[in-house]
């Protein structure tokens, strides 16, 4: 940890972790109103799923389409910004990028997202989603442990909703983008199919993007896209610039530790009391919308052609 930060400590318990929260308003908000006043371009590329479903692994994809596999970045948010946070991190949405057209990250709802460009989204199983969350943030939003998994589920599950639908829950996401599933602007992607059959989720989002998909550029994709090659470059998508300015306003100290790639753990055991609450949040919001009883039924269906 640089020494600049070195004074600074990591919540201790849930209560201190939502109040520190609770600063981070003042900052980040003017930056998301900036992002959700964007003028999109008919070629602007958004991408945002949910957080923990596939954003990092999306833009890596997307980035080395574009630009035939350039590496030269230390971090992701240079070369593809943040929607939600370029503004607050000095970066300008309207600057030219490098393979002829603009893309974004972005956890934005269809509802909030800017308008006007193509959308990328993958969906993924909550459970699998909050357990990636969990273990992402753990020993970097607080100290190690200091929060459980059941704490940070009713995060998860229902304490994100934001004003002017700039954050929102799991649930409330998958049905806004699931609703633009026949937008000829929007692709959807299933997670897990992503990691059943790369190649062709490759295909997919190359002739979305109108990028001519030669057998040289898609073996390059496929290596760039593994997850040994972007574990092997995990500090180009540790989220450093992020992380700084975070410590900037006293959130939290930066973590050397702290990657968007992870390595694959272990399934781990889910509490029955909120894999219970999880399936009602389904089967009250989902459901209703879709048809459809639960995630396993969600892709069969969606993703089967």
């Amino acid at each position: 940890m640089s020494t600049k930060f070195s004074q600074l400590t990591r919540p201790k318990s849930l209560t201190e972790w939502q109040e520190r929260s609770q600063r981070l308003v003042p900052a980040l908000l003017p930056s998301i109103q900036h992002g959700l006043s964007y003028q999109a371009d008919l070629t602007d590329v958004f991408i945002s799923p949910m957080v923990k479903c596939g954003t990092t692994w999306l833009q890596q994809i997307v980035h080395t389409l574009k630009t035939r596999g350039d590496m030269d970045f230390e971090d992701m948010l240079q070369v593809m910004p943040w929607v939600e946070m370029a503004h607050w991190l000095g970066h300008d949405l309207y600057a030219p990028q490098l393979g002829g057209f603009r893309a974004f990250k972005s956890h934005l709802t269809w509802q909030a997202i800017p308008k006007g460009g193509r959308y990328i989204v993958s969906f993924r199983d909550p459970f699998d989603a909050l357990i990636s969350d969990y273990h992402f943030v753990n020993g970097y939003s607080w100290e190690f442990n200091a929060v459980s998994l059941e704490q940070h589920a009713r995060n998860f599950m229902y304490e994100r909703e934001g004003d002017g639908g700039w954050e929102t829950n799991y649930w409330r996401h998958l049905v806004s983008w699931w609703q633009q599933r026949d937008n000829p602007q929007v692709l959807l992607l299933c997670y897990e199919e992503m990691k059943h059959d790369l190649s062709s989720t490759i295909e997919k989002i190359a002739h979305f993007l109108d990028i001519e998909l030669d057998d040289e550029l898609r073996d390059l994709t496929i290596q760039h896209t593994s997850r040994d090659f972007m574990l092997a470059h995990k500090s180009k998508f540790s989220g450093k610039l992020l992380q700084t300015a975070m410590a900037e306003i006293g959130y939290t100290p930066p973590s050397d530790s702290m990657s968007m790639v992870k390595k694959i753990r272990s399934k781990q055991q889910f509490p029955s009391g909120i894999r219970a609450e999880m399936e009602q949040c389904w089967q009250q919001i989902v459901t209703p919308v879709t048809g459809f009883m639960d995630y396993q039924q969600f892709c069969e269906v969606s993703f089967s052609h």
